[in-house]
């Protein structure tokens, strides 16, 4: 059995607590620098989307009247924007055209003024490019977000729960939810999830759903 003094025991006590302190300590900095890290590739993300010209979403696109051309081989925005230019006259067809914008792969979104105005854009385009592009009017559907950084697996009844408990002021009675994917990364697990165009637009401007105790970031998703 070993004795000690009085003043040896005050001494590891003091020890004891110090070591607790730098502990606790350790946590608060390493959940400040996660979520430091956290912000600096939302911002990241952010900066990249605008120097891509992708400042609004897709989603965003498809609820207005636009026509969306793709090409039909790997080429950049800035060619397929070159060939509607010079293919395509809004002079000559008569029509007015609010913007011209750039989305995934290579593609180009017009968004027109009116549905009628809409349509001629579609069948000039049709005639002009139509050998070496995609082109379309959109349906209108549901777009779909991408969550990532979730702490555990859950079932989708059980995800579906915790987003609409923990995200009151995104969701409400009547808001269209459904989990379309739930999957395992390397350390945690990622979700696609379908949503009315409202959660849609008020999650992306918040940039995160609560699960749980983690703050998950969300991006778009785009499904073709």
């Amino acid at each position: 059995m070993k004795w000690f003094c009085e003043g040896c025991l005050s001494d590891v006590d003091l020890i004891n607590k110090i070591s607790s302190d730098l502990e606790s300590l350790k946590t608060f900095f390493q959940s400040e620098i996660k979520d430091l890290k956290d912000m600096f590739r939302t911002n990241t993300d952010k900066r990249n989307e605008t120097k891509l010209g992708l400042s609004k979403t897709y989603a965003e696109a498809v609820s207005e009247e636009v026509v969306i051309i793709k090409p039909k081989t790997n080429q950049e925005c800035k060619k397929t924007k070159e060939a509607n230019q010079k293919n395509i006259k809004p002079g000559n067809l008569e029509v007015g055209m609010a913007e011209m914008r750039n989305i995934k792969e290579g593609g180009v979104v017009i968004k027109c003024k009116t549905k009628e105005e809409k349509e001629i854009i579609k069948k000039a385009a049709e005639k002009k490019l139509n050998k070496n592009y995609e082109i379309k009017i959109p349906n209108l559907k549901n777009p779909c977000v991408k969550i990532v950084d979730i702490e555990d697996e859950y079932e989708p009844d059980d995800l579906l729960n915790l987003i609409k408990k923990q995200n009151i002021s995104i969701f409400h009675e009547n808001s269209v939810l459904q989990v379309k994917v739930i999957k395992k990364m390397k350390t945690k697990f990622m979700a696609i999830i379908e949503c009315d165009p409202d959660s849609f637009k008020k999650i992306m401007d918040q940039n995160a759903i609560f699960i749980d105790w983690a703050k998950c970031r969300v991006f778009e998703y785009y499904v073709k």
